[in-house]
């Protein structure tokens, strides 16, 4: 089973009030020497001097708004606000970066990335907005992604991706069940797009040049002795 224990000591000051219907939290502070390790890092261990945490959140009527959520360290950095479920009209908002060179340095064995490769920059970024289904059954998530400005050196080799991937998704979560409406992968040797649901399964048409494929990633990861074409 893969696992993961993190440690950290957390300085800073927390508020947390409560009346009859709500719940209020605010944090402003910093985790120190935060440390991961376990199954899950592949033998890595991820070592962070300080993470920022800022929050400012309540609780009301079962439904939680961030007017401030902020996490933010030398690898990553993480913003959200709104509410959740969405209500009365507000959405959530969720954005993410990381830096894909220090994360590299720190897990090069959890990305499966060859010893001799050192990755100069990069950003992968995410984003995504929570809205209320408009007949009143379930969210809506419309969710993208994508890799950019990466480059990473082999020896006296330098290494691009010209063609960055990147995906978008519409999901529609109920109480029951969860829907897929549409995603879509782009990369220079794949493209793929897929609807469904939990229920009756997903559907994806999918085109990938293997060679190309093969030759891309090999620059990049340990693919063994993996060879393919079509």
């Amino acid at each position: 089973t893969n696992s993961i224990s993190a440690r950290g000591v957390l300085d800073g000051q927390v508020d947390y009030r409560q009346k009859t219907g709500q719940v209020g939290v605010s944090v402003d502070g910093k985790m120190t020497e935060f440390n991961a390790t376990g199954s899950a890092l592949s033998g890595d261990q991820l070592r962070l001097d300080t993470i920022s945490v800022a929050v400012k959140a309540e609780r009301r009527d079962q439904v939680w708004t961030a007017q401030q959520l902020d996490l933010t360290s030398p690898i990553a950095s993480i913003n959200a606000t709104g509410s959740l479920p969405p209500s009365e009209g507000r959405e959530a908002h969720l954005k993410g970066e990381a830096d894909l060179a220090a994360l590299a340095s720190q897990l090069p064995k959890t990305l499966r990335l060859k010893p001799d490769l050192r990755i100069e920059k990069g950003t992968a970024t995410f984003q995504a907005n929570v809205s209320g289904d408009p007949n009143g059954n379930g969210q809506i998530i419309d969710a993208t992604g994508k890799l950019a400005d990466l480059v990473a050196m082999r020896g006296d080799q330098r290494l691009t991706l010209p063609e960055p991937p990147s995906l978008s998704a519409r999901i529609h979560r109920q109480e029951q069940n969860l829907s897929v409406e549409v995603f879509d992968v782009a990369t220079s040797f794949l493209t793929a797009r897929g609807s469904g649901d939990l229920d009756r399964g997903i559907d994806v048409a999918m085109t990938i040049d293997l060679g190309a494929a093969s030759q891309s990633l090999r620059d990049w990861i340990d693919l063994g002795k993996l060879s393919l074409n079509g």
